[in-house]
């Protein structure tokens, strides 16, 4: 993925089956063609704001934060939903039981 970082991503994370390559906005359509150049798919592609700041809550709010954007997901005049809160793992797990 040398090819996204040298045309101005910042970061790159592996997934399971796709990379996710953060970039500034004004390197977003340089990667792209970047990539497109090489040969190689680009899934999607979009401009969005990334928190810099994670909020992070604990297992007596999470239940209800998530009930939140559940509820907001849902509402047929929301696009989208974004938040900046930090779910640990543990916390996670013990919601899903």
């Amino acid at each position: 993925m040398e090819v996204a970082l040298e045309a101005g991503a910042e970061d790159i994370v592996t997934g399971a089956d796709a990379y996710e390559i953060t970039t500034p906005v004004s390197a977003l359509e340089p990667v792209r063609e970047a990539l497109s150049a090489r040969g190689i798919a680009v899934q999607h592609a979009e401009a969005t704001k990334i928190s810099s700041v994670l909020v992070p809550i604990g297992e007596k709010e999470a239940g209800s934060v998530l009930r939140l954007v559940s509820v907001l997901e849902e509402l047929d005049d929301v696009q989208q939903v974004y938040a900046n809160f930090d779910l640990s793992d543990e916390v996670l797990a013990k919601l899903s039981h």
